[in-house]
């Protein structure tokens, strides 16, 4: 692009001070240079720069690894005349205050490179004063906010409470930009939400700021495509999972091709019941669909379709431990494989949690029994503290533990809601730890607590 081999290789020509302004126009031209920035330069520099020192400075640039040496020189023609070593010292001097990309940052904003380290590290200390958790990040995000004077940060944070948004500095720091938009342009972004259809735009963008990140027409056209998708309520999905507002129509169709590609019959109720599946990529989707092959389930789709959020849940942190606590529970493989197949929710579980169920169902003797099983997605979705009193209770019964498994996990469902109705939950977790499962009480605290 910048064609510095070709030039090197020319030696037929007297490059230098001899040099007519013509040829130095032609030259900047030929690097892709335009016509508007030339005309700048010259009333900067007259006489422009030889091809030689451009050459020079462009390799240069391009050597502490500045990738579009022409974007950068447009952005902020001064830099012609910094010296290399003062950028590579700035740099250097950036990453000191914990700046990761110091060189993407200066091609974000060139103008960077102006700004002393001092008062880059007063700017860190002023937002950590106004308790920014991450000013690092925030800057590093929003390089212009450098340039903002801290009393004008306070403000807009003052400002932003004030129309009941309830984190201003989340959303700040997830949306930097915020910081220059004026109150008129928020409140009427506001307003266009609720007149599209959204019944509490308010708490949509204390929940995801960047419903304010997109034009009003914008918004609108989303709301079109997936209308025209045959989705049900746009609003709700957009209302739960806002980044969709910013999807193309060929990133959705792309997805629900894919899926139909994998056999999901009805990709679409699948998003609706699972937004961010249209985050997920499509290699990941179809590679946690041959794990649950490799794990001996006959029908992954029938599962995920049951219970979409599965697919976000990790193979190598969650899935797999809770499948071999399950297994080393339920002696029968395909015991434990026929109720993740019909309560795939079990997988989102709380791995203590699971435990302690488990742990509670075979002290009543009823691990290996068919009615536990198919109950089992009722009992999980109960509250876990009353469901470890109620099996304390019901093991110290003989006439409990001489009824029928069905009985007996009927019984165990209602005495579970009878004990929740009975005592506040500080109540009961105290008795369980009373309770003579040490076990349980140790992984029961633990999970308590986490």
């Amino acid at each position: 692009m910048y064609h510095i081999l070709d030039m090197k290789e020319d030696n037929n020509k007297n490059w230098g001070n001899n040099e007519s302004i013509q040829d130095r126009i032609a030259y900047l031209l030929s690097l892709w240079f335009s016509q508007d920035f030339i005309v700048l330069l010259q009333k900067e520099r007259s006489a422009l720069y030889t091809r030689a020192s451009m050459e020079a400075k462009i390799c240069a640039i391009l050597d502490i690894w500045f990738t579009d040496p022409v974007k950068l020189i447009t952005s902020a023609p001064s830099i012609l005349w910094f010296n290399i070593e003062s950028i590579i010292t700035k740099i250097e001097d950036m990453k000191s205050l914990w700046f990761q990309d110091p060189v993407k940052m200066i091609n974000r904003n060139p103008a960077t490179l102006h700004l002393s380290i001092l008062n880059m590290k007063q700017k860190i200390e002023d937002l950590k004063k106004l308790w920014f958790q991450d000013p690092v990040k925030l800057i590093t995000s929003a390089p212009a906010i450098l340039w903002l004077n801290i009393a004008s940060i306070q403000n807009k944070l003052s400002e932003l409470e004030r129309i009941w948004l309830k984190n201003p500095k989340k959303i700040a720091t997830t949306l930097p930009a915020i910081f220059w938009y004026s109150l008129e342009t928020i409140h009427s972004k506001i307003v266009s939400l609720h007149e599209m259809g959204y019944s509490n735009p308010i708490q949509l963008v204390n929940d995801s700021c960047q419903a304010l990140w997109y034009s009003t027409p914008s918004v609108r056209n989303r709301l079109d495509i997936l209308h025209s998708l045959w989705f049900s309520n746009p609003i709700k999905l957009t209302t739960t999972a806002p980044s969709i507002l910013g999807f193309s129509l060929e990133n959705i169709t792309s997805k629900i091709d894919a899926l139909k590609n994998m056999w999901f019959s009805d990709p679409i109720s699948l998003i609706e019941r699972f937004p961010p599946i249209l985050y997920l990529d499509s290699r990941s989707i179809s590679y946690k669909i041959d794990i649950f092959r490799w794990l001996e389930f006959s029908d992954p789709i029938k599962m995920i379709t049951l219970f979409p959020p599965i697919l976000g849940l990790s193979i190598e942190n969650n899935i797999l431990p809770k499948i071999h606590l399950l297994d080393s529970f339920i002696l029968n493989k395909n015991d434990s494989r026929w109720l993740l197949l019909r309560a795939p929710s079990i997988l989102a579980t709380k791995l203590d949690k699971t435990w302690i169920i488990l742990r509670g169902l075979y002290t009543l003797g009823l691990i290996q029994s068919e009615e536990a099983l198919q109950q089992y997605k009722a009992i999980d979705i109960l509250e876990i503290e009353s469901f470890v009193l109620a099996v304390k209770q019901l093991s110290q019964d003989d006439a409990y533990l001489q009824n029928s498994n069905s009985e007996k996990v009927t019984q165990l469902i209602t005495r579970i809601r009878s004990l929740k109705k009975m005592a506040d939950k500080a109540t009961r977790k105290w008795e369980i730890l009373n309770s003579s499962w040490d076990k349980i009480k140790l992984r029961y605290i633990r999970w308590y607590w986490t």
